[in-house]
């Protein structure tokens, strides 16, 4: 588990390799999935934007993570 540090109290709990992991896995599986998708949806121009905006959403929130694990992993 990686340490909890002042600076993260109150905060979310210090997070594991495997949810670290888990979590990394399911927004890659999102933006994968939404690829897919714009792929076959060519011809609808508002699914293709808000198939966009998810594949955004997901690289966001994997970055948000990585930034998490870095943060929490800095020596005290």
């Amino acid at each position: 588990m990686i340490p909890a540090d002042e600076t993260n109290a109150g905060s979310d709990p210090p997070m594991t390799a495997a949810s670290f992991a888990h979590d990394i896995r399911q927004s890659l599986f999102a933006i994968h999935m939404a690829v897919r998708l714009l792929e076959r949806s060519r011809e609808n121009e508002q699914q293709f934007i808000e198939l966009c905006r998810s594949i955004e959403v997901e690289r966001q929130r994997a970055s948000d993570l990585i930034n998490r694990l870095l943060e929490e992993s800095k020596p005290e």
